[in-house]
């Protein structure tokens, strides 16, 4: 769970908490089917409830039985979309097979930014970013892995957009039908509150990039011409961003 400053107070109403005030935060993936494409966009995977002093992670639907209520296999999967480098969006990558860690999709070609691989992996320094490597490596030993640098359309539907900031990598997808836009936002945003105050942002992001991505970002997805997800909201997380008095302001499509 990312650090925030103690002066953004980001426990508003639209946050659910539990019975010790603690927010409740989903992990928000998405699979999106067009006449040529399925993609899944971060595909976050926990097989077991993790209980700790500050943070409990609850295991959800799993990867697999998700898609099968949507009848696919993920060998059906075609591209697998990822926003950032961070174990939450990609620890579902891979599964353990007899020979240790292999993709879980297997036919489907992974999208993952350049400057992130880079840093999270190349220029790895931290232990925490073993996870990272874990569940990209298997990837690109089987000559699975892309690496996107800028914009990049998967298909006629749906573009990867850069928005840095989160980490220097992070980009958003697309989705246009007509006139119709669906944003994946990724962590662009990781509270509601975050849209009134486009500079706040966990600590260890750059607020400056973050700011500034999020100002472009909103010039094109904000409005009611467009449907928003972000990946920390809560379950089933869809949302609009309108503005008004001045600033964004995020409001659930319940």
């Amino acid at each position: 769970m990312p650090v925030f400053p103690p002066s953004q107070v980001w426990l508003t109403p639209e946050v659910t908490t539990d019975d010790r005030g603690r927010a409740i935060v989903d992990v928000l993936g998405m699979v999106i089917r067009t006449p040529d494409s399925i993609i899944v966009v971060d595909p976050g995977s926990w097989t077991r409830d993790e209980l700790g002093e500050t943070l409990d992670v609850i295991a959800g639907r799993s990867i697999d039985d998700a898609l099968s209520v949507l009848g696919l296999g993920a060998e059906a999967v075609t591209h697998v979309a990822i926003t950032h480098g961070h174990a939450d969006h990609i620890s579902g990558l891979v599964r353990t097979g007899m020979g240790g860690a292999e993709p879980r999709f297997s036919n489907a070609i992974h999208l993952f930014p350049m400057a992130d691989w880079d840093s999270f992996v190349l220029d790895d320094a931290a232990v925490v970013n073993e996870i990272v490597a874990g569940c990209l490596m298997p990837v690109e030993r089987c000559g699975l892995l892309t690496l996107v640098d800028g914009q990049h359309e998967v298909d006629q539907f749906v573009t990867l957009l850069p928005a840095p900031g989160e980490s220097d990598g992070h980009q958003i997808v697309r989705i246009t039908d007509g006139g119709d836009r669906v944003f994946h936002l990724g962590d662009l945003f990781h509270f509601p509150v975050e849209m009134e105050h486009l500079d706040w942002g966990p600590e260890h992001a750059d607020h400056v990039v973050l700011e500034a991505t999020r100002r472009r970002v909103l010039a094109e997805a904000g409005g009611p011409d467009s449907t928003l997800v972000f990946s920390h909201g809560r379950f089933p997380g869809w949302g609009r961003a309108e503005y008004s008095g001045g600033v964004w302001r995020w409001h659930y499509i319940e």
